[in-house]
């Protein structure tokens, strides 16, 4: 997964370098170590047109296959909701929150590991995080507005 953050609805698309420059894509593709450099080469050239902007969802979603790997480019803006990106395959904050509250605050208990621990495990700068969320429970929804007053900044 390809994956370019932003912050704002205006701002979704994939950073001009990763769009244009088949070398920054190249590069990508070798970090992840898991095609050899001509397979990169021939990569590059199916993934490139899936990052420009228009692609049809559905096509994006798709992204490319080699060898039993599948490359796929995703934006996310976790500000932002379905709304505000219409036709474009983007992770919204919502799905980025509910996944998460799903992991710390399971329906039901899971046997092969707990989500009771200390918060400290998580490092100073996520802890807060794991915090807001545990706290949250099945009894309030976890919201970005709600994240960010906790952390004081909203």
């Amino acid at each position: 997964m390809l994956c370019d953050v932003k912050s704002l609805a205006s701002e979704l698309t994939f950073n001009e370098r990763l769009r244009n420059d088949r070398e920054v894509l190249g590069s990508v593709l070798r970090w992840a170590g898991v095609f050899s450099d001509g397979t990169v080469r021939e990569m590059v050239e199916r993934l490139l047109p899936l990052l420009q902007q228009g692609v049809p969802v559905q096509k994006a979603c798709e992204g490319v296959a080699e060898a039993g790997v599948r490359v796929r480019g995703l934006l996310s803006c976790p500000p932002c909701e379905e709304k505000d990106a219409p036709g474009i395959w983007c992770l919204f904050g919502y799905e980025i929150l509910r996944f998460a509250d799903e992991c710390f605050n399971p329906p039901e208990r899971r046997m092969e590991s707990s989500t009771g621990y200390n918060f400290r495990q998580w490092g100073s700068w996520l802890s807060p995080i794991v915090e807001y969320i545990k706290a949250c429970g099945a009894q309030n929804r976890v919201t970005l507005d709600g994240l960010y007053k906790h952390l004081g900044a909203g």
